[in-house]
């Protein structure tokens, strides 16, 4: 998949298929609207979206997003999109509507634009699906616009997975999601605690802009050099040790290397307990091995 963050300076050399919308998370109501771009008639299938929110670069509140860059991309290129689009917002939020069409259309020569029934688009917003329709007939440009998908009887949408996955609702977000939730952070040094006691972990700082679990144990899977291991992971404060910082403390089931330094994916599968203070190491202990005894019981 080829990445293009310039848009201004690039100039396609066939025509496209574009699927515009920011895509946190890349969840059902996204892939309905990527989908609708990708087809048999020669046109290649392209993405335009943001590595941050516009809504929260606008609003100057930060929003949690739901997938880091790199796992957005691999998301969106397993669905067949040969050409990624992502310019900084700020290289595009003063453009007018007609102004962000027509860098598309003669850029990108783009022939089909395909959207979600909520896109909005050009300075301050101004431009809806509707006006991309309008606008897509003077440039001679298909214009799809997806309505929304729905489960039980609400529309899919991140805001409503960033609530679950707080909730540690995580198997209710992977329906949304249709695939896992995960996050890759790098690994970094810990206290060694956990080697000590007989359980070593990975630790992985959890970014502030990310969006943050419900503190507590989870069922997890962790990606090591493409094999995939059974693993526990703790994300919170280890308020029987203390951190000054949020973190995602992970053992892996079966494994034993030096992971400093590596950027390493894990998915949470199921939430198995709250974050809790035990009176001792030993309590700890114990309540980590019989985690870890849960997690080995179910399939890989």
């Amino acid at each position: 998949m080829e990445i293009v963050s310039n848009i201004t300076e690039y100039v396609s050399a066939v025509p496209t298929s574009i699927a515009l919308g920011t895509f946190d998370g890349v969840h059902r109501g996204h892939i309905s609207v990527i989908k609708s771009a990708i087809s048999d008639d020669g046109l290649v299938p392209a993405v335009f979206t943001f590595s941050s929110s516009p809504q929260g670069v606008l609003s100057g509140n930060m929003i949690r997003s739901l997938a880091t860059q790199p796992i957005k991309q691999r998301l969106i290129e397993s669905l067949g999109v040969k050409l990624f689009i992502s310019p900084s917002f700020l290289e595009v939020k003063d453009l007018t509507p007609n102004e962000f069409i027509q860098i598309l259309a003669v850029n990108f020569k783009a022939k089909r634009l395909c959207c979600g029934f909520n896109f909005r688009f050009g300075k301050n917003g101004e431009g809806n699906a509707n006006m991309l329709k309008t606008l897509g007939k003077e440039y001679g440009i298909e214009v799809n616009i997806t309505p929304p998908v729905v489960q039980d009887e609400l529309p899919v949408s991140s805001t409503r997975i960033r609530e679950l996955i707080s909730n540690g609702e995580i198997q209710q977000a992977q329906q949304l999601l249709s695939h896992p939730f995960g996050f890759e952070f790098p690994v970094i040094e810990g206290d060694h605690r956990g080697r000590i006691i007989g359980t070593p972990t990975i630790n992985q700082q959890w970014p502030q802009n990310f969006v943050q679990p419900k503190f507590g144990v989870y069922e997890s899977r962790t990606y090591i050099n493409g094999k995939k291991y059974k693993s526990v992971s703790n994300i919170g404060l280890r308020p029987t040790v203390g951190s000054d910082y949020v973190r995602s403390e992970t053992y892996i089931l079966d494994y034993n290397g030096d992971l400093y330094g590596e950027s390493v994916y894990v998915e949470l599968k199921k939430f198995l307990r709250a974050e809790q203070r035990f009176d001792n190491i030993d309590e700890l202990k114990a309540a980590i091995m019989k985690d870890v005894e849960t997690v080995r019981q179910e399939e890989l």
